[in-house]
């Protein structure tokens, strides 16, 4: 197993991918929590982390599904591949394309990454 499959595993782990706060490997997100649907591989929208570039940005809703990072399909990617387009150096940019749950217009948005020191937000407890 590679370091960097090992350091996958001990921050995305747990079945949840948290960008709200630095990685190991010193990158920081844009305040989002994502879960991957276990039949269809898509990964939404869990929790937006309050005062984030995600929560200020005022077009994403927990639930929404993650279509593409920066232009790389997401679905049935695993959660390091994941956690590679998403976490960044802090001020660097990022562009999401998300669909809402029950489908809809796609939504473009770009997203600044920067630490997040709040849990508290928006979030979709139903999963």
């Amino acid at each position: 197993v590679s370091d960097m499959e090992q350091a996958d595993r001990r921050t995305f782990g747990n079945g949840n991918l948290n960008s709200s706060g630095q990685s190991s490997g010193g990158g920081v997100g844009v305040g989002l929590t994502f879960k991957r649907d276990p039949e269809t591989g898509e990964f939404f929208i869990r929790k937006i982390a309050q005062g984030s570039s995600a929560d200020k940005c005022g077009k994403l809703e927990p639930g929404d599904i993650v279509l593409e990072c920066d232009g790389v399909q997401l679905t049935g990617k695993s959660y390091g591949a994941l956690g590679r387009l998403v976490l960044g150096p802090s001020g660097t940019n990022l562009e999401l394309t998300t669909k809402g749950p029950k489908g809809g217009p796609l939504k473009r948005v770009w997203l600044e990454r920067s630490p997040t020191s709040s849990n508290s937000g928006k979030s979709n407890d139903s999963s």
